[in-house]
């Protein structure tokens, strides 16, 4: 199974998804939104373009998962961490 992590707007700031069960991704209001098999959505944060790219990428099979889309300003951190992009 391939796994992304993206940010997303909304509850939580990051989600890791299986790209096997993305079945369309829309232009919405509030920016791209990835919609699944299972009836669910999600809004990323990125634009189109970057999203389009990530999901183009080859992603890790069945281990830590590949982050992507992740902006310092977006991504809590400890103040000592080094920023994960």
């Amino acid at each position: 199974m391939p796994f992304i992590e993206l940010a997303t707007q909304g509850e939580s700031s990051n989600a890791i998804v299986n790209t096997d069960h993305i079945a369309f991704v829309t232009e919405g209001v509030y920016g791209p939104c990835m919609h699944f098999n299972s009836g669910e959505h999600i809004v990323c944060v990125a634009e189109m373009d970057e999203l389009k790219a990530v999901l183009a990428s080859t992603p890790l099979k069945a281990g830590a998962p590949e982050t992507f889309l992740l902006r310092e300003a977006e991504t809590p951190q400890d103040a000592g961490a080094p920023l994960e992009t």
